[in-house]
């Protein structure tokens, strides 16, 4: 604090005290430049469509997940995210979002120790179902080749990785989980 003194009309001194004012630093990380667009996104719809050799067929599926990880790992589509809904219903912090293969259903893990299914369109909670986890629930997500989405591989912080199904009444079987201890 400092103090200044004012000499006032009627000879009377006025004390104030003042805060000293310090600039606001900015982080180095947001004065970075942002970073060049890497991503070719005609040339990239291009070989997605067309495949890019002899083996057409698994070259295609190849190109499709190529495409699918550039764009959603691209700047350009960043840029273009905004907010559609607001999901509501978890009573701790939530660690963890993953949407299943077709982007249809979305998993979310939290401090409340469950694994809450969202239906994508709606905003609606579809199914909740404790993970079986001791504390907080730092991973969840759809098995890709389960073939169907009631599948979930969850992780926690009680150093527990879990296999869960669940059906779509909200009951969630643990099948089996694996612990894994920190070494130093």
């Amino acid at each position: 604090m400092l103090q200044e003194k004012n000499q006032m009309p009627d000879n009377k001194t006025k004390v104030t005290m003042t805060t000293p004012k310090t600039p606001t630093k900015i982080p180095k990380a947001l004065c970075k430049p942002k970073p060049k667009e890497t991503w070719n996104v005609p040339q990239a719809l291009l070989q997605r469509e067309i495949g890019s050799g002899s083996r057409a067929g698994r070259k295609q599926a190849q190109a499709g997940e190529l495409f699918r990880a550039g764009f959603y790992g691209s700047l350009f589509s960043a840029e273009k995210l905004e907010l559609m809904l607001k999901l509501e219903g978890n009573q701790g912090y939530v660690n963890c979002l993953n949407f299943n293969y077709s982007g249809t259903r979305l998993a979310s893990g939290s401090d409340d120790l469950l694994v809450k299914i969202w239906n994508c369109n709606s905003g609606k909670c579809l199914t909740s179902f404790h993970s079986g986890h001791r504390a907080n629930v730092f991973q969840a997500k759809f098995m890709p080749q389960s073939g169907i989405d009631t599948k979930i591989v969850s992780s926690g912080g009680d150093c527990q990785v879990r296999f869960n199904e669940f059906s779509t009444s909200g009951e969630g079987k643990q099948t089996e989980y694996l612990q894994h201890f920190l070494t130093a």
